[in-house]
């Protein structure tokens, strides 16, 4: 008999990243976190935003990690598709 096999969904590995993230945080592991996320079709698209555990000076600490990676990402893919 065949064995089947689940493919990982992103619904899927969104669910088990936030597992983790409260694992991590009821052990203590996370002194806070900033948040986006953005509703699918039945949300018309919303973006929902939140922070927990932060000052404004650690919040915009956090934001600058997040601008450094997309820009990261953005010369990365410009290169990918430049060489390609």
């Amino acid at each position: 008999m065949a064995k089947v096999v689940s493919l990982s969904t992103v619904q899927k590995q969104m669910s088990d990243h936030f597992r983790d993230l409260k694992t991590q945080a009821e052990k203590g592991q996370i002194a806070g976190y900033i948040i986006a996320i953005l509703g699918d079709g039945d949300f018309n698209g919303e973006v929902i935003t939140g922070y927990a555990g932060l000052q404004l000076e650690e919040r915009y600490e956090l934001l600058a990690h997040l601008q450094a990676e997309l820009t990261r990402d953005t010369i990365h893919d410009t290169i990918k598709e430049e060489y390609e």
